[in-house]
């Protein structure tokens, strides 16, 4: 039996069906892994090794990318990949309403529904003062 898999904003998959004593064949215990039953797949063929420190390197796949590191009560780490906006940014997506009106102009603006209105140069100096 396959466990479910995790659902939507959970941290921690749960804990995976109980294994028995031995297997019949390797097929069985790869069947019932952590990489399978969660979508996880190898990165790496061969093992690798904390330095001194605890870092690993872990290839290009996690080149200029920031993650959000997780560990479970069996000692798993999971690399998390997220993305970083300032705080400037973020109140669009607090704001659903202003969200979905953004979404609709950038797909009128695609499909050339785009109506020109003029030049906004007065107004952009309206209220600035020349020193």
């Amino acid at each position: 039996m396959i466990p479910k898999k995790p659902q939507a904003g959970t941290l921690r998959p749960p804990a995976p069906p109980a294994r028995r004593a031995l297997a019949a064949d390797a097929s069985e215990v790869f069947a019932s892994s952590p990489e399978h039953d969660y979508g996880f797949r190898m990165l790496k063929d061969e093992i690798i090794k904390a330095d001194k420190r605890g870092r690993l390197t872990v290839g290009d796949k996690a080149s200029d990318k920031q993650f959000r590191v997780l560990i479970n009560s069996d000692g798993q780490i999971l690399l998390d990949p997220v993305v970083v906006m300032s705080e400037r940014e973020v109140w669009l997506y607090k704001n659903p309403q202003a969200l979905m009106s953004v979404l609709q102009g950038l797909r009128e603006a695609a499909a050339g529904e785009v109506h020109d209105l003029g030049s906004f140069v007065d107004c952009a100096a309206d209220g600035i003062d020349d020193e």
